[in-house]
């Protein structure tokens, strides 16, 4: 199912500018926001907080449905995560919790959970250690990721023509509900542009912060993907993205939905439905992430006040965020934020 995930994660990503599905119910008649200047500010919230958001765990529910030719589903697959973001990729924890509805044997959650920390803390102490060299290459590729995402965004406003089309209250929020549809004659920089310009998308953003709250798109076109092997995506396959603020600070996912089809090694048919659940966000209290301090400094520190998160499960407690030594010195949390996914979602807006 990792090409859906990936498609989700594309499409978020970059449509991920605005979008939704849900209750509509106008709201009066007061006057609509003047578009170019609402686009502007929505635009600037269009990239994650990364660092905010590895301050984070949270539960993720992953349901795959398997469907017949004639749609009734023929199995289901249930798997229930423990989710640790980091800053940096490499180290995001995924701990698998139960398989339809099977908890996973203790053991072995032990056992994980003690590779992931062994993992950790040999990336902190490559940090402490690093030389200039090292950091100074670290620090262009970070730049790199960043230019890279800035013009994804700029893509996506460039590739799509976008209407307002009224004011909708989702979640007790008012939003502006704007249409978007690839202009036929624009012709992609990006590889994901390329990929976007087969998607139109609905999006809600919220009128005071200016956030995406719900994400509608869907494939005009046959979409090719290579993803481990060579598939293609049916036009008229959508996908679906809820966000909600959690705890006045950040937008997260709180559902995503993939549905449609596609055809495997350009034979095999298969029906993709796939509901991802986002719940129960915790935020450590006074201890930063591993990787978030590391991106801010080469130097060393302790992580301290730490509570342990994941520790009833196991002996090894895993009593920290991201390992048990910090590297990196104290920061301010940059204001570049998020949603997984997007999907989160799609990684920059639906992201987690």
């Amino acid at each position: 199912m990792r090409m859906v995930t990936k498609v989700a994660a594309v499409t978020g990503f970059a449509v991920a500018l605005l979008q939704a599905i849900g209750p509509l119910r106008a709201q009066g008649t007061r006057p609509l926001p003047d578009q170019t200047t609402f686009l502007n500010e929505a635009r600037k919230y269009l990239h994650r907080d990364r660092v905010l958001l590895s301050q984070y765990v949270y539960t993720e529910k992953r349901t795959r449905y398997d469907r017949d030719s004639h749609g009734a589903i023929v199995k289901q697959n249930i798997k229930v995560l423990e989710v640790h973001p980091s800053v940096e990729p490499d180290l995001t924890y995924e701990r698998l919790l139960s398989v339809d509805d099977v908890p996973v044997d203790r053991r072995t959650l032990e056992k994980e959970d003690r590779e992931q920390a062994e993992k950790q803390n040999t990336w902190a102490a490559r940090l402490r250690n690093e030389g200039e060299s090292a950091r100074e290459k670290r620090a262009r590729k970070r730049a790199d990721a960043d230019r890279d995402e800035q013009a994804l965004v700029d893509e996506v406003f460039a590739l799509y023509a976008i209407r307002m089309l009224g004011r909708e209250i989702i979640d007790g929020r008012s939003t502006i509900a704007l249409h978007l549809d690839p202009k036929p004659d624009y012709r992609p920089h990006t590889d994901e542009g390329k990929l976007l310009k087969k998607f139109r998308a609905q999006a809600w953003v919220t009128e005071d912060d200016f956030e995406l709250a719900q994400l509608d798109v869907e494939a005009i076109d046959t979409v090719p993907l290579v993803m481990g092997f060579i598939a293609r995506l049916a036009k008229g396959s959508r996908g679906l993205f809820h966000r909600r603020k959690v705890n006045g600070e950040i937008w997260l996912p709180v559902e995503t939905r993939l549905t449609g089809s596609a055809k495997l090694l350009l034979v095999k048919t298969m029906k993709l439905e796939q509901v991802s659940e986002y719940s129960d966000y915790r935020k450590y209290g006074s201890v930063a992430s591993i990787a978030s301090n590391a991106f801010t400094s080469g130097q060393g520190m302790r992580a301290a006040g730490s509570r342990d998160m994941i520790g009833q499960e196991g002996a090894s407690g895993y009593a920290h965020h991201h390992g048990q030594e910090a590297a990196g010195g104290r920061h301010r949390v940059p204001q570049v934020p998020g949603g997984d996914g997007a999907l989160g979602g799609a990684r920059i807006l639906v992201a987690h």
